[in-house]
């Protein structure tokens, strides 16, 4: 399975699987099952409607023209725009569309694909962006590389909840050493504990001391102490897991 790492807002890195072909082309048929879906049953109501009222053909025509063929055109722009870059059949796939550079896509990232859908599927009937997500390294089509996007699984390789967080260790009579701790989020303790997965995992890894070290750099910054406490791999992951300890403690 390929993975992509993606560095967040936070200078987090994530590593996450990327879809197979075949998941993403079951969530294209999804989204084409649910079009046809759509597309009949509006058509049914409208010519029963204009049935019922005796409403001229070009009544009809008019619809078609301001209703289905919009809905047919713009509805993977429209949903990956609404719902933060997932259609319903991408939602239903478990799969959605990022910025390799982990900013949110923008409405005009968003377009590119989407613009490029033409070329990418329509056109070539799915073998340009098959071709193109079997042999790129990071699975784009097209669209995604003049995009700088790509296409994930939604749950990365190394998701925590707060439940595992909650359940790393008993606390009881533990005592807390920085109390400050609670001014993060807890999605930021749920970095942390990704961080600190990644390096039991790849402690030998290039930058895997040089993410801990960045990490605890802004974590100490955070809690407005003196980073002379860790300046080995041992020290800083355990500041790191004194961090985690602290918040799980203090707001549990």
């Amino acid at each position: 399975m390929k993975t992509i790492s993606i560095r967040t807002s936070q200078n987090v890195t994530i590593e996450y699987e990327l879809p197979s072909t075949f998941q993403r082309i079951i969530a294209w048929f999804i989204d084409l099952a649910i079009l046809i879906l759509a597309n009949s049953v509006l058509a049914l109501l409208f010519v029963w409607l204009v049935s019922i009222l005796g409403l001229p053909d070009l009544v009809q025509t008019v619809f078609n023209f301001l209703v289905l063929v919009p809905l047919w055109f713009f509805y993977s722009l429209f949903c990956e725009i609404i719902f933060n870059g997932q259609s319903i059949g991408k939602r239903a796939m478990g799969i959605r569309v990022v910025k390799l550079n982990g900013d949110i896509p923008s409405l005009s990232d968003y377009f590119m694909r989407w613009a490029f859908r033409m070329v990418d599927i329509m056109f070539s009937f799915g073998s340009l962006a098959t071709l193109l997500v079997t042999g790129t390294e990071k699975g784009q089509r097209l669209g995604d590389i003049l995009a700088g996007t790509t296409v994930i699984k939604v749950k990365s390789t190394q998701h925590v909840n707060m439940k595992e967080l909650l359940n790393i260790r008993s606390f009881k009579n533990y005592e807390p050493t920085y109390e400050q701790v609670t001014v993060f989020s807890e999605e930021e303790m749920l970095s942390i504990k990704t961080i600190l997965n990644r390096a039991s995992r790849f402690p030998k890894q290039k930058n895997t001391y040089q993410l801990l070290q960045k990490t605890a750099t802004l974590a100490a910054k955070k809690l407005d102490i003196s980073q002379e406490k860790f300046t080995g791999p041992q020290q800083t992951k355990q500041f790191l897991h004194t961090v985690l300890q602290d918040y799980i403690v203090l707001t549990r």
